[in-house]
């Protein structure tokens, strides 16, 4: 609870994350970042762009294929970021 109070920004992989955090931290809700929305468009269909899903048990495959979604995304995730900061 104390790291979400004082958090100015909380990155999340899944819709099931966002919701989750409405739920029990709604003060919260304004300082999430869904991370997948920052990847270029185009890529995925309506479900994984909004699901950035955890490959535990799933592989070398898995893993790599989520871990370039994660580089895809951070570049776009921080420049929005940096949009919001004052100066």
């Amino acid at each position: 609870a104390a790291q979400m109070t004082s958090a100015d920004v909380i990155v999340v992989m899944e819709v099931r994350h966002v919701e989750e955090i409405r739920r029990r931290f709604p003060d919260a809700v304004s300082r999430v970042h869904l991370l997948p929305l920052y990847e270029p468009a185009g890529r995925y269909g309506p479900r994984e762009r909004i699901n950035l899903l955890d490959p535990f048990n799933q592989g070398p495959d898995a893993f790599a294929h989520s871990y370039r979604r994660i580089d895809a995304a951070i570049d776009g995730l921080v420049a929005a970021i940096e949009l919001r900061m004052p100066g």
